[in-house]
């Protein structure tokens, strides 16, 4: 659906996105855009106010104003601030219903939204319909999507970077420069999310900042956790333990600045990637995928295989030994791996490697045979970085879509099911476990398969907004 276009140059936005860290993040690309586009325009942003402290060192930005909670309640407490704002065009990157009605009560004549959303639809001037279940797209590009009636144009590239405190910068850069002079790396390494990602277990932390201790690195330990918890109170003389006591300033400085950072995929995983630093992603959040909510950086190393964890989607894991969970050994030599800042990988590259740790494919098997050949076609596929896993299936739709969430499945490949099933089993996803609906693909694997022609398959299906084929 073309969007239609706004007919006057506007000159004073409000860009919505009172969500999290990481979702704030994303809508940097946006706020570049239109400073690029519109120079001498007055861009506000509306955020929570944990966010604010990020945001307000952003030169792109001219005004904050911040929001405690998306309720009704609280839009009516700021409607007077905004205004006073005399915004003319009202960006609202977050789809929550009480911030659509912001714009709308506030009297902002250009109002932009999705319109997925048929209830909330009509407060907005300007709509764009956005394809939540495309997973070749990621959530930036989703947010670029709303631009167009100010007339952007898809591209394959957008400008993502961030500024960093002028004060903390110094400070922490010098200290940064000092250790190199000493032959040594800094290795931060993020503890806690706060947010609907798993963080890597504490005992794991502190194995890898003794280890990293002993690889030449500096280790940096960063991040909120209880004042109680073994990594707040870790001391060593080669590591730096921080936890508990950094500003956002700071944390924005050490990500930008250090040689590599370590973390679950959460907020200021997003900060390091904006910053173009290198880093190490350990990721078990299942719905999270990373082509969707991956960190976009150049230097992006992912460790992910969540579906082998016996938790479902809708679960976070708090088991330290998860299958699904990378081993300190797996992470040290991920980290000491890690591309330096010469060889950054493209967006195409990105796109790939976040798209093939995306794809989880779910093979029923009414049979032992059946298991058997595609366990062994398994191992072949996952060589080249497809994950495809045999299920044997009682032929039922509930536990059909128990498995998918279980594995975390994102393509369902077999003769086995019939039309009716593929339709029940995406409609059962996307309603019941509010689940992205798996693409169905009414075949079995075959040997003479190869990745390359499955994966383009895959995409094709998403793209195409062809859902059982």
């Amino acid at each position: 659906m073309q969007a239609s276009q706004i007919s006057l140059a506007p000159r004073r936005f409000l860009v919505q996105r009172a969500d999290r860290l990481g979702d704030t993040v994303f809508i940097l690309p946006v706020l570049l855009w239109l400073r690029a586009r519109f120079p001498d325009s007055h861009i506000a942003v509306l955020c929570q106010p944990a966010t604010a402290e990020f945001l307000r060192f952003q030169h792109c930005i001219d005004q904050i104003i911040t929001i405690p909670t998306p309720t009704i309640r609280a839009v009516i407490s700021i409607l007077g601030e905004v205004r006073d704002g005399r915004f003319d065009t009202y960006i609202s990157l977050w789809n929550e219903p009480a911030l659509a009605w912001l714009g709308r009560l506030a009297g902002i004549p250009n109002r932009i939204g999705d319109a997925t959303n048929l209830s909330i639809k009509w407060l907005y001037t300007h709509t764009v319909r956005q394809r939540w279940e495309d997973m070749t797209r990621h959530q930036i590009e989703f947010n670029l999507d709303l631009l167009k009636p100010l007339g952007y144009i898809d591209s394959s590239e957008f400008l993502f970077k961030l500024d960093v405190p002028p004060e903390s910068g110094m400070r922490i850069f010098d200290l940064i420069e000092s250790h190199h002079s000493q032959g040594r790396k800094t290795a931060v390494i993020f503890n806690g999310t706060g947010g609907s990602n798993s963080p890597i277990p504490d005992d794991r932390i502190i194995a890898l900042t003794q280890r990293l201790s002993k690889r030449n690195f500096v280790p940096v330990l960063l991040g909120n956790v209880s004042a109680d918890s073994p990594v707040a109170r870790f001391r060593s003389p080669e590591a730096i333990n921080l936890t508990n006591q950094t500003s956002m300033g700071d944390l924005v400085a050490w990500l930008a600045g250090c040689d590599v950072v370590i973390g679950a995929d959460t907020g200021p995983m997003h900060i390091a990637a904006a910053a173009e630093t290198p880093m190490v992603v350990v990721t078990r959040g299942k719905s999270n995928f990373p082509t969707r909510f991956g960190p976009w950086g150049s230097f992006v190393t992912i460790l992910r295989r969540e579906y082998e964890c016996p938790q479902v989607a809708t679960r976070l894991c708090t088991d330290s030994d998860c299958p699904a969970l990378p081993s300190v050994d797996e992470i040290e030599n991920a980290v000491l791996e890690i591309p330096s800042r010469r060889s950054a990988r493209n967006p195409n590259a990105l796109r790939e490697l976040f798209f093939m740790h995306s794809i989880r494919v779910l093979v029923p098997c009414r049979n032992q045979v059946e298991w058997h050949r595609i366990n062994a076609l398994r191992r072949r596929f996952e060589k080249q970085r497809l994950i495809v896993v045999p299920y044997f299936w009682d032929g039922t739709i509930g536990t059909l879509c128990k498995e998918l969430l279980r594995v975390n499945a994102t393509v369902v490949m077999s003769s086995d099911l019939s039309l009716w099933q593929a339709k029940w089993t995406r409609r059962w996803m996307g309603i019941r476990y509010q689940y992205i609906p798996p693409i169905i693909i009414r075949r079995s694997v075959l040997v003479s398969d190869s990745v390359a022609e499955l994966v383009s398959l895959y995409k094709e299906c998403w793209r195409s907004g062809v859902g059982i084929i």
